[in-house]
């Protein structure tokens, strides 16, 4: 069941401390949490985003049509620490890891 699969993530996402916190120049005093996710609109998309709302963390959409310039530059302006990524976007990743050094 979707809820039952979802509740897992969350729960792991939330004890492994995966969300990183960021704030952001128009609103200092605020700290959003944040995960970033790299992967097709699937099943595992929806539910990486339910889990990340039920901890009232932001995901960040990743998408490799705008190259890889544009993961390296919203990773680094968002200075993210963990993205779930799924095994066809995986190469895309690693090949700009030294280039996202909070990663």
């Amino acid at each position: 069941m979707v809820s039952d699969q979802a509740n897992k993530l969350s729960t792991a996402i939330k004890k492994n401390s995966f969300a990183s916190s960021k704030s952001f120049d128009d609103e200092p005093e605020k700290n959003l949490k944040l995960i970033g996710i790299f992967s097709w609109n699937w099943e595992e998309w929806v539910l990486t985003d339910i889990a990340c709302m039920w901890n009232s963390i932001a995901s960040i959409p990743f998408y490799d049509t705008l190259g890889v310039g544009s993961i390296e530059f919203i990773a680094n302006e968002t200075e993210i620490s963990t993205i779930f990524v799924s095994g066809e976007k995986l190469s895309n990743l690693i090949s700009i890891l030294n280039e996202i050094p909070h990663l």
